[in-house]
């Protein structure tokens, strides 16, 4: 059920009171957070975009599983290291391309629902939510992203 504003004698003659959260969503993007996501594979490099060369350079010389870890870890450096999410997006959609079914593709796909719905709870949230409940049913965040494809 969506949330609706409503008269509320409490809030003052005319005033406005928003409606309270639905208890069973809490706090979406806690819930997102609080889901663990699929680490990088450990290079031992302290310097993230030492990392991130490293990875380029196994994916671009090697295939399979290799290529796939090292592909998907580019992203997850971006996004949880260097803080560029909109670049960890790009690779994401680029893995997704180049890996479809690969070994971190639910992994990926749950990394970009997190990258498009802490930023903003909209379509591509939705979207991105969706495919991944559908990918991934019975995965532990399988139930956050029910939620989210119910948001408005």
């Amino acid at each position: 059920a969506a949330e609706r504003s409503r008269p509320d004698a409490a809030a003052g003659p005319g005033g406005v009171r928003v409606a309270a959260a639905d208890p069973a969503r809490g706090d979406l993007r806690a819930q997102i957070r609080a889901q663990r996501v699929e680490p990088a594979l450990d290079l031992g490099d302290a310097d993230a975009a030492a990392a991130v060369a490293r990875y380029y350079d196994i994916a671009a010389h090697h295939s399979g599983d290799e290529a796939s870890q090292a592909f998907y870890s580019i992203a997850v450096v971006q996004a949880l290291k260097i803080g560029r999410a909109a670049e960890a997006l790009d690779t994401l959609d680029a893995y997704l391309r180049r890996f479809p079914g690969g070994k971190e593709y639910r992994a990926a796909l749950w990394l970009r629902v997190r990258l498009l719905c802490l930023d903003r709870l909209d379509d591509r949230c939705r979207a991105a939510a969706y495919t991944y409940l559908h990918a991934a049913p019975d995965a532990p965040a399988a139930h956050v992203a029910e939620l989210l494809t119910q948001t408005r």
